[in-house]
């Protein structure tokens, strides 16, 4: 007698209440993909008309734990550039040094830090909105940032006091730089809308660019930063790089970052396969 051969299937419904309920944490820790995002969309457009070209296939999604991020849409061997841009999309102390703003920063016999610099680029790239060379870069930053150092005095004293005093110094820190940016800026307008850039450089604002600044920024060395006329207090060795700041990298990510004076671009490389 032959026998055919027959296929099982299980309604879920049927695997009990422990297969639902692992089905369920699966789905909902499945990244959200942005890849039709409209913000998204924009930023590869942007990015295309400045001579950009993608390096692997990276795909926009929202991770649950982390937030956005980029997940590989086919395997990458290690030593592979996961994404690289010229050096012309990156947001330098030069590139403010070129702008209008440097109005600010120049003949003054003031200091500043890169960051400090670069936060005040950025509140006023914002103040420009769609006059902006950068929107579609500023539109895909998060308005709005959960951390310790936005928190209340009644909220950062529920901390334990080692906690509370770090957030202080931070706020203090930030609320320092703030109040020397301002000092040296007292008496110049905006060409965009003659205001008084202490009046467009608000703290709150502030705070956002400071603290965009200090978790998006990538690495670039001095050696081959250029230089510009702006007085440092500290090393000309940071950048804002559209795109490659969408890379989430976890504590198990291992990549180094290379700048190609050639072409003069700047890549990340991973060291492990994906």
């Amino acid at each position: 007698m032959r026998v055919e051969p027959f296929d099982v299937r299980f309604h879920p419904l049927a695997m009990g209440r422990t297969y639902r309920h692992r089905r369920k944490k699966q789905q909902e820790s499945r990244p959200l993909s942005l890849g039709s995002d409209e913000k998204y969309l924009d930023l590869v457009k942007w990015l295309s008309d400045q001579q950009w070209l993608p390096t692997c296939k990276l795909s926009p999604v929202l991770f649950k734990e982390t937030g956005r991020g980029m997940v590989a849409k086919e395997n990458i061997p290690a030593q592979s550039i996961l994404a690289s841009l010229p050096s012309s999309i990156l947001i330098t102390v030069q590139t403010v040094a070129k702008s209008v703003l440097s109005e600010v920063f120049l003949n003054t016999d003031c200091c500043f830090s890169t960051q400090q610099i670069l936060s005040a680029f950025l509140v006023w790239q914002k103040h420009l909105g769609k006059d902006s060379h950068w929107l579609p870069y500023l539109n895909i930053l998060p308005n709005r940032y959960y951390s310790p150092v936005f928190c209340s005095d009644e909220v950062v004293n529920a901390f334990p006091n080692m906690i509370g005093d770090k957030i202080y110094r931070m706020q203090a820190k930030i609320e320092e730089l703030y109040d020397s940016l301002i000092e040296a800026i007292p008496d110049k307008c905006c060409d965009h809308c003659d205001k008084p850039y202490n009046e467009i450089f608000s703290q709150e604002y502030f705070k956002w660019a400071w603290f965009t600044v200090n978790s998006r920024s990538v690495y670039l060395s001095p050696l081959v930063n250029d230089s510009c006329n702006i007085n440092l207090t500290d090393a000309n060795s940071i950048a804002l790089a559209p795109f490659l700041d969408m890379i989430n990298h976890s504590d198990r990510a291992k990549v180094n970052v290379l700048f190609d004076e050639t072409n003069r671009s700047y890549s990340i490389m991973t060291l492990v396969p994906y």
